[in-house]
Parts: C-alpha cells; sequence; structure tokens
C-alpha cells in the first residue's frame, strides 16, 4: 500500500452515529479536516462508514446519492491533499460488530449477496483511483465461531472486486474483534495486494479502563498505570467479583508494560517474515479516562514497536468517542503531544 504508514480514523462521523443526519454530516467533517491531518503528519485516513449512509433496507442495492457523496468528497479531498484513504465499512448490512446473537450476514445467502455488491459497487464507482486509495472490507467480526464463514466470504469478494480492480489494495482481518492473536488462522491469499488487517487495544484493561461500553471496564473502580503491575486493588476486586475471573485470567501474573506489546506485536511481525505479506492495524488506542501519563507512555510505546516492524496502524480516533485528537464543536486540536508521538515514522 502506498502511504499507509502513519494514519487516523475519521470515526464517530459517519459510522456509530446516535441520528443519520447529513446535514450534520456536513458540519462535523470538511476538507480541512483532511488538511489538518495532513499538516500535523498523518499520511492517510480510514474512514469508516455504516451501511445505512449509502442504501436504505427497503432496497440494499441502490445506493442514495446523498449518501455515497461522502464518500465520493473523501476520495477527493484526501486525493488533493496528498493523503491516503481506506474505506472501511463498518456497519454491514447483516452484520455489526455490538450486535452478537443477531447478526444474520454469515447465515443468509441474500445478505452476503448483499455485502459482495455493496463493495463491486464501490470498486467500480472508484476503478480510475489510484493506489492511495484501499478497501476494508469489514471493520470487525467478533465471534470466533464466525471465522470460517467470514474468510470465505472476503475471499468471494475479493474475487468480485478483483474482476474490476487487479490491483486494488484490499484489507481484511481474522475473528475476536481483529485480534492480533487470529493472524495467523487467516489463510494467505496468492495476491501481492491483500493485505491483513488487525486492532490493537491490549491490555484492555488498560486501554478501555472506565468505558461505559466495556462491562468489567465499567464496573472496575481502579485506575490502571502504564507501565506498571496490573495492581493488588484490580486483582482484589476481581475476587470480589467472580464473574470477571475468566476475563481477568490472561491477566494474571501480567505486568502492564512495553514487554506485554512486544510480545503481542511480535505475531505480526512473525506473519509478515513467514509468509512475505504486509499486516496493518486498523485500530489502536488508548480511551482519555485512563491517567494521561500512562497513555502517552503506551502510544509512544506500540508507535515504536510498529515502526520497528514496518507496520502501517491508524489511530483510532480524530473526533471524540473517547479517543479524539479534535473538538469539533470548540474547533480545538486536544492532543498535540500525542499527535507528535504517533507521527513518527520508520
Amino acid at each position: 500500500m502506498k502511504n499507509f504508514k502513519t494514519g487516523v480514523n475519521f470515526g464517530c462521523w459517519i459510522s456509530q452515529y446516535s441520528k443519520l443526519d447529513y446535514a450534520m454530516f456536513r458540519k462535523m467533517t470538511t476538507k480541512d479536516d483532511v488538511l489538518r491531518v495532513r499538516d500535523w503528519g498523518f499520511d492517510h485516513v480510514r474512514l469508516p462508514f455504516d451501511y445505512p449512509l449509502l442504501v436504505d433496507d427497503s432496497d440494499l442495492y441502490t445506493f442514495k446519492p446523498e449518501g455515497v457523496a461522502f464518500l465520493d468528497d473523501l476520495v477527493t479531498w484526501t486525493k488533493d491533499a496528498g493523503v491516503s484513504l481506506l474505506l472501511d465499512l463498518h456497519w454491514a448490512p447483516g452484520y455489526r460488530f455490538q450486535d452478537k446473537g443477531a447478526n444474520t450476514l454469515f447465515e443468509t445467502e441474500e445478505m452476503q449477496k448483499v455485502f459482495i455488491s455493496m463493495w463491486t459497487q464501490l470498486a467500480e464507482r472508484y476503478k480510475g483511483e489510484g493506489d492511495t486509495l484501499a478497501f476494508d472490507l469489514l471493520n470487525e467480526v467478533a465471534e470466533v465461531e464466525y471465522l470460517d464463514p467470514w474468510i470465505a466470504l472476503a475471499q468471494r469478494t475479493v474475487k468480485a472486486i478483483r474482476d474490476i480492480s487487479v490491483d486494488r489494495d484490499i484489507i481484511y482481518g481474522g475473528a475476536y474483534y481483529n485480534s492480533v492473536h487470529m493472524l495467523d488462522k487467516l489463510p494467505v491469499a496468492d495476491d501481492p495486494h491483500i493485505v491483513y488487517n488487525f486492532h490493537y487495544y491490549e491490555p484492555i484493561l488498560f486501554t478501555h479502563q472506565f468505558a461505559s461500553w466495556s462491562e468489567i471496564n465499567r464496573a472496575c473502580p481502579v485506575a490502571q498505570e502504564y507501565p506498571a503491575d496490573f495492581t493488588n486493588d484490580l486483582l482484589a476486586f476481581v475476587k470480589e467479583n467472580p464473574q470477571y475471573e475468566s476475563v481477568m485470567a490472561k491477566y494474571q501474573g501480567m505486568r502492564c508494560d512495553r514487554a506485554t506489546l512486544a510480545r503481542d506485536l511480535q505475531q505480526a511481525a512473525d506473519f509478515q517474515a513467514k509468509h512475505g505479506v504486509m499486516t496493518y492495524c486498523g485500530e489502536y488506542g488508548a480511551y482519555d479516562k485512563a491517567p494521561q501519563e500512562s497513555r502517552i507512555n503506551w502510544l509512544r510505546d506500540v508507535t515504536d514497536l510498529f515502526n520497528q516492524h514496518h507496520i502501517g496502524r491508524a489511530l483510532w480516533n480524530y473526533l471524540g468517542g473517547g479517543f479524539g485528537l479534535y473538538d469539533w464543536e470548540k474547533q480545538v486540536e486536544t492532543e498535540p503531544e500525542i499527535v507528535k508521538i504517533i507521527t513518527k515514522t520508520w
């Protein structure tokens, strides 16, 4: 992939929104935002988008002009700014990572046809674009039991895209929320334009501490520093709340430090070396309720490791969501020190 070393997600905009509101979307992000992240030192944008932006449930095969215009704009804005773009289908018809138990994509052939249709329409629409545009087929597959059907669907989708664009870079990952630990479960394609994706938020008890959407982190009253041992208070909390014991088992005796990150990311480096392919980290970050100095320490270490292994990545997130670098309502940069750290590349 060209110019996909250090990027930022434009999440919490046309994905994970509280309301599908085109007028509000127009206010939230403009060409100036692309120019801003370029000037900060990012070389690409990962653009999460949700399927209702593009199609209605009553007609899943026809793009709405007012919705696809947002993708068209980002393609134009990034190209004009000299920034690369990764289109990420964050919520697909029939599948969203937080809807475990209610998804139908891997059990319904019609939904799979819709999925392939969305990507072939985008491939056709942007077939004249160069190698600074890439496709991220599906944000995250949560359930490990869906790994095989997901791989089969990804391979069908790649084949359909290849009938239109033989050299478009296409990215997909494994299961368990694109865990780095699942990379070695992916078959390696005979295709130099396939890139293998993972997301990285480990240790989750540090990166998501006090996050309202994470049950154990929401419940746990103890702050975790980095680098540091997992605290006795944290272990005591688990002991007092045995429903979290299985979640915590992996952290027993673990130190929350660079060595932990290095062991994890070595798996991506080994996968690259073994197969002669590229890996890419589509999301990483630390929630802003973590101690700020510890967030900075974690981001510095993970950036160093990405660079050591020549792994491209995109921070979560540019706008808000507890991870943001910019406050669009106040029109102010919120994390200048973090920006300086994470935009360093090899």
